[in-house]
């Protein structure tokens, strides 16, 4: 509890209606001007994390999902999106934390990867040629995972850019079920992207516009630049309704960010699955995407 808030990540069952709770914390990013309707552009991109309380189970509570900053969003100082760090402080100060972070290994979960052909083990990175696995209990009643197998060193992220009528709030609570209730593992960090999207339809055109505007299209290359700095390698994208829009427009100016991945999935490369952040040198040469 701080000052008398619970804070994630936890999760927690009601003793008499058995509804079950649970909060995860979310990094997000905003490029939304303070005090305003939703409408304007701010000068500087900010950073920070939130908790998100949901419901999961059972019935669910009026208000829910409930949203409370741990970190509040904080205008990016670091001048150049090349040399931004306000991700890497938010890792480093422990403003974000997944509930996998100090746990012991109870669980595991291994699968059979159909289209690679191979076995895979949650939270483990295997060698080259490893076809088998082999787990086992130590005397603190964890979970081993024998020789060939190590643990993931590699961060992920998905970054949810939500649609039209969106505040950061609406976009968090949004974004915070869908996290709620998925249990992604923690080597997987997630982002809100939060653009002017306004807070009513009625300004449809407004947003629409917003969407296409260049000044937007490089916010959003400061946050996968900032994340790429932190140590992410990987980007999942979701981008929902208008959200989707601003990525389709942005991409001429995203693609710097990424390298095309080495493996080949099929006939094409899937960017929205397969995307690997690049260190931000510009890509010369016109490549395929998917």
């Amino acid at each position: 509890f701080e000052d008398g808030e619970p804070v994630g990540p936890f999760e927690s069952a009601e003793n008499e209606t058995r509804v079950l709770l649970k909060s995860v914390r979310v990094l997000c990013a905003t490029n939304v001007a303070e005090n305003t309707r939703g409408l304007h552009r701010g000068a500087h991109v900010r950073f920070g994390v939130a908790n998100v309380e949901c419901c999961v189970g059972g019935g669910f509570f009026y208000g829910y999902p409930r949203v409370h900053y741990q970190a509040r969003p904080t205008r990016c100082e670091c001048g150049a999106a090349r040399h931004c760090v306000c991700v890497r402080a938010l890792f480093a100060n422990k403003a974000y934390r997944h509930k996998e972070d100090h746990a012991d290994t109870d669980s595991l979960t291994v699968s059979v990867d159909k289209r690679r052909r191979r076995l895979t083990v949650s939270g483990h990175q295997r060698s080259s040629g490893i076809d088998s696995v082999h787990i086992s209990i130590n005397p603190r009643l964890q979970l081993c995972v024998g020789p060939g197998w190590q643990r993931s060193r590699e961060r992920e992220a998905v970054l949810f850019v939500h649609g039209l009528n969106h505040t950061l709030k609406d976009g968090l609570r949004r974004f915070g079920q869908f996290l709620a209730l998925a249990n992604l593992p923690g080597y997987i960090k997630p982002f809100v992207f939060n653009w002017p999207a306004s807070q009513s339809p009625l300004y449809y055109w407004c947003a629409s516009n917003v969407s296409s505007d260049t000044q937007t299209h490089r916010d959003l290359k400061h946050v996968l630049r900032a994340m790429r700095r932190s140590g992410i390698e990987r980007v999942h994208i979701m981008a929902h309704s208008m959200g989707a829009r601003i990525m389709l427009r942005s991409f001429p100016i995203l693609r710097t960010c990424f390298r095309p991945v080495t493996a080949r999935l099929g006939s094409e490369v899937d960017l929205a699955t397969m995307a690997n952040i690049s260190n931000g040198e510009p890509t010369r040469r016109r490549r395929r995407y998917g």
